[in-house]
């Protein structure tokens, strides 16, 4: 393309931008760098204390990447960004950007200390955890909804982070999770958990996504890879069970007022999870536990939300317990189901 890139940056105290930017995140920017082009980059800063302009701020670095540090807290950085034609050296583009105040990084959330309940029932079964967590799709993550929570903490990137520590802090071998959404299960979700030893599956809600692609939650499912392999994995779409209702069991006339009214006031896009794990190292029969169960169940779900709706909840409740009881007695065994999921109850 005969271009060559160059990036400049600087810390101050200017109020020319709206940015915020926390002290251990990176410096907003983007970097478009043709194959044929060289790269260089610039990041500086100004003292807080100071008024003066542009010219007085200091050069910090020419990094392509600059990572806010301590000393740069209660200062604010400026990037600057030029491209340059390889052949003249002429500046075809020129480009500034300038945060907000640095941030002081917020501290980690206290630990939570779990209660381990007495064992009950028979003894000589597999033990394991799981935890179930609605983690707040970045899509409702608004200051509409959340006047009284600084932009900056409801950033993805941050709640990422602190949901992940807080996650496997508690050292789960199923993790049940709600309003993922679906562009961060791809990009955040499934990688981190991956690494840390999981393996999962997803569904999405069975809405159109809010504007552009990936931009709808779901639920996604987790075992851990050393405790669990998938036997089976299936999903429900409340949306299905209604109209499967109206018509086959209800007998309503799809095209009828009355079969319409039926399913806009149940259709509310909501999905359940169910999948069957067993035991990567399954149970020997013992003289206490003649006949070891090796398989579980788990199915996990997001009831509709609106308080005004007490009988979509009430309904989507009947029909999850009628589909997994139905999956569970076909089986014929003795098969033990745990049921999980944010019940907006």
């Amino acid at each position: 393309d005969g271009r060559s890139t160059g990036t400049n940056a600087s810390n101050g105290n200017s109020n020319n931008n709206n940015n915020h930017q926390n002290s251990h995140g990176y410096t907003p920017s983007q970097k478009f760098v043709p194959r044929s082009s060289s790269y260089s980059s610039y990041y500086g800063y100004m003292d807080s204390n100071s008024n003066h302009q542009d010219s007085e701020w200091n050069e910090i670095s020419r990094d392509q990447v600059y990572l806010p540090t301590n000393d740069d807290v209660g200062r604010k950085l400026k990037l600057e960004v030029g491209a340059y034609s390889i052949e003249t050296g002429e500046l075809l583009m020129h480009r500034v950007i300038k945060t907000d105040l640095v941030l002081t990084r917020a501290p980690d959330p206290a630990k939570r200390n779990f209660v381990t309940a007495k064992r009950s029932g028979p003894r000589g079964g597999e033990r394991f955890r799981i935890v179930t967590y609605n983690i707040l799709a970045e899509i409702y993550a608004t200051q509409q909804q959340y006047p009284y929570c600084d932009l900056w903490a409801l950033s993805w990137e941050f709640r990422f982070q602190n949901l992940l520590r807080e996650i496997l802090d508690a050292s789960p071998d199923v993790i049940c999770l709600q309003e993922v959404q679906a562009d961060h299960y791809e990009t955040h979700v499934y990688n981190a958990l991956s690494e840390a030893g999981f393996e999962g599956v997803y569904k999405q809600k069975t809405r159109a996504s809010m504007g552009l692609a990936g931009k709808v939650d779901g639920c996604a499912l987790f075992w851990r890879r050393a405790k669990f392999h998938l036997v089976e994995s299936y999903s429900i779409e409340f949306n299905e069970l209604a109209q499967r209702q109206a018509t086959q069991v209800l007998g309503m006339n799809p095209r009828s007022d009355e079969c319409i009214a039926y399913l806009n006031r149940l259709s509310k896009d909501n999905v359940a999870q169910l999948v069957v794990l067993e035991l990567v190292q399954p149970s020997i029969s013992t003289r206490s536990n003649r006949d070891p169960i090796n398989q579980v169940c788990i199915a996990n779900t997001h009831l509709y939300s609106n308080k005004d709706f007490p009988d979509v909840k009430l309904w989507q409740s009947w029909q999850l317990l009628q589909e997994l009881e139905t999956f569970v007695v076909s089986r014929g065994t003795n098969l033990p189901l745990m049921i999980c999921g944010d019940f907006n109850s």
